[in-house]
């Protein structure tokens, strides 16, 4: 009769216990100016790929086609969600609404990509349409590639797409500065004079 508890108690430690995954986000948003140019909103939207929260990373020196996932990382929600967090504190400022115009980023490319064992960097591709207040008109658009050094795990995978983000965000309110000095009808037209 005290064989079967012990043999239960044998099996139970031979039993794998899994931990969670850890969940990330890119820290807090860092708050800014107002852009030159008057936002109203600011919408993020990726591929389907990128519309999960698996923390994805690609061994470019095996296959520079293959995409895989870390199994005990993830991002807190979708890249695309939190970058538009970031952006929207980065250039709403506190978030009052005021009429302008708005902001479509495409968010391509979200990944830590490997070099080789060891040697990985964030990769950050957008591209940026400035639309008018109302319609869909395309008044500017502006590419962006941040490329950011990282180590060789998840968490510095993070780090990396953090700083990369951030520098979205620097990239976008100069980009903006910018459209406002070259082409001040476009900001005119988001004032709504």
């Amino acid at each position: 009769m005290r064989i079967v508890p012990l043999v239960l108690l044998l099996l139970s430690g031979c039993a794998v216990v899994r931990q969670p995954p850890a969940d990330y986000d890119l820290g807090p948003p860092e708050a800014g100016a107002p852009p030159a140019v008057a936002l109203s909103r600011i919408a993020v939207n990726s591929p389907s790929w990128l519309m999960t929260p698996l923390m994805q990373y690609r061994l470019s020196y095996l296959s520079g086609t293959r995409r895989e996932a870390y199994a005990d990382s993830r991002w807190a929600a979708p890249p695309a969600e939190l970058v538009a967090l970031a952006l929207q504190r980065r250039l709403l400022g506190d978030g009052t609404p005021v009429p302008g115009c708005r902001l479509a980023v495409e968010l391509d490319e979200f990944v830590q990509d490997y070099d080789g064992p060891g040697q990985s960097r964030a990769v950050l591709e957008a591209r940026a349409t400035l639309q008018a207040p109302r319609g869909g008109d395309p008044l500017a658009r502006h590419n962006v590639t941040e490329r950011q050094r990282a180590g060789a795990d998840a968490a510095s995978g993070v780090t990396a797409l953090a700083v990369a983000t951030s520098r979205l965000g620097a990239d976008l309110a100069a980009w903006l500065g910018r459209v406002a000095v070259e082409s001040p009808g476009v900001a005119a037209r988001c004032r709504g004079a």
